[in-house]
């Protein structure tokens, strides 16, 4: 007899166990991501997106203008965006310049570049 009672504890037991991984399952299964969420996570990407191309496509547009060495490096010293539509970035002083102000648009487009005050790209 008290063998099946330590039976039927672990069937208790068993039981419990499969039916609080059920309740979790369902739980995880029926909380997705809520329009929101995905809208703040697309805006999130696309101004990481924005960032990225700035830092790569400004410093290769200021060296292309200057014909500086491909190793020269640049400073950020500010950045700018509205988050959906441009991202600029101020350059600090270097060898080859005082200033260079570049903004990329929301396509990924070289939209404005200014090196010590002198407009170079203006769209």
């Amino acid at each position: 007899m008290a063998e099946e009672e330590k039976m039927s504890e672990v069937t208790k037991v068993i039981f419990a166990f499969v039916g609080v991984m059920l309740i979790g399952f369902f739980i995880v299964g029926t909380s997705g991501e809520t329009e929101q969420q995905q809208q703040d996570n697309a805006g999130l990407m696309h101004y990481s997106n924005l960032s990225r191309m700035s830092t790569i496509k400004c410093p290769k547009a200021i060296k292309k203008h200057l014909n500086a060495s491909i190793h020269t490096t640049f400073q950020i010293i500010d950045t700018r965006t509205d988050r959906q539509s441009y991202f600029t970035v101020d350059y600090s002083k270097t060898k080859v310049f005082e200033k260079a102000t570049c903004t990329i648009n929301q396509f990924g487009v070289l939209t404005d570049l200014s090196i010590d005050g002198k407009t170079i790209v203006s769209k």
